[in-house]
This record gives C-alpha cells, structure tokens and sequence, in this order.
C-alpha cells in the first residue's frame, strides 16, 4: 500500500512538472500565410564618356544604395590594341579593375563617396590591318558587391579604412545578391 501511494505520488508529481512545459508549446506557436518582397537596395550605374579615343569610366552609386565595393572588366576585339590608365584608386587584378573605396548612395562625406573619385581611362587604338569605315565595340562591363564593416582590420585583399567611422569597409566578392526577391508564404 505504502509503494503504490509513493508511485501515485510520483506520477502526480511528473505531470505538474510536465503540464506547463507542454501548454507553452500552444501558447507559443503561431503560423502566417501571405507574400513579402524584400527589396535589396544595392545598385551602381556605370558612366562613360569618350574623349580623343579613350573611354573614362566612372560608377555612381544610386541614391538610396547602401555602401557597395565595385569593378570593372572590359571586352575588345583581340586585334585592337588596348591601353587602360588606373588612376588613383583604382587596382588591376586578373581580368578585373577593383575600385579601391567602397561607393555609398546614402552618405556624401570626405571618406565615402557616391561616385568614385577617379576614372579607370581605356585607350583604344584602331587595328592597323581594319578597312576605312569599318567599326568595332569594346563593351565595359561593371559588377558590385556589398560594402562590409569591421572595427578590426579585416584579411580580405579588398580594404578601405574608414576614419570618420574608426572601422574598415571590405569586399567578399564571393557574396551575391539578387536586386529582388519575393518569399511566398
């Protein structure tokens, strides 16, 4: 008799134990239907201008994008001869011209910029063996990737010190981001 009222105890004890663990369970729980856009606000147009055959490329942040790094690739036919001037800020890298700062729609200060300060200048020259009138193009190519923060000097090869912020502003360009996207729900 003694042990059957110690394990009616017991069981008694398990479930107020147990109880209120499980009725958070149901109090805790929610669930939603319905579609978000999420909208990423990251975005750079190249601008070029053509001067005495020679291409000046700048890229300029829109307004409301937040800081991003950039660069820049160009395509030309092989015969042409192809001369490009990297003025300050601006780094060659494999097939690629890095823009040393990062660019950032929302801030205009003496650090940060919404357009690169300098141009990436490409000099074109004709073929020698190309007829009169006959015409090709040399397509420049620019890509962008998020502008990360860090109050330690970061490893990546990509690096700005921020003075005005006391941090370093970096580039991964591993990381990609689609301009919109829409999760359904």
């Amino acid at each position: 008799m003694k042990n059957k009222l110690i394990i009616v105890i017991a069981v008694a004890l398990l479930c107020i134990v147990s109880v209120p663990s499980a009725l958070a369970y149901f109090y805790t729980y929610a669930q939603t239907e319905g579609t978000v856009t999420v909208t990423l606000t990251d975005k750079s147009d190249i601008e070029e201008k053509i001067e005495k055959g020679e291409k000046l490329i700048s890229i300029k942040a829109d307004e409301n994008s937040d800081p991003v790094f950039v660069r820049v690739k160009y395509f030309a036919p092989s015969n042409a001869t192809i001369t490009v001037t990297k003025n300050d800020g601006w780094i060659e890298d494999g097939d690629f011209f890095y823009y040393s700062k990062p660019i950032d729609g929302k801030a205009d200060t003496e650090t940060i910029k919404d357009v690169t300060d300098t141009t990436l200048n490409i000099k074109i020259e004709r073929p020698a063996d190309m007829e009169e009138g006959e015409t090709f193009d040399v397509v420049v190519l620019h890509e962008m990737t998020p502008a990360l923060f860090s109050e330690s000097e970061p490893s990546a090869t990509y690096k700005f010190f921020d003075s005005e912020k006391n941090g370093w502003w970096y580039a991964d360009w591993t990381t990609t981001v689609k301009p919109t996207t829409e999760v359904d729900g």
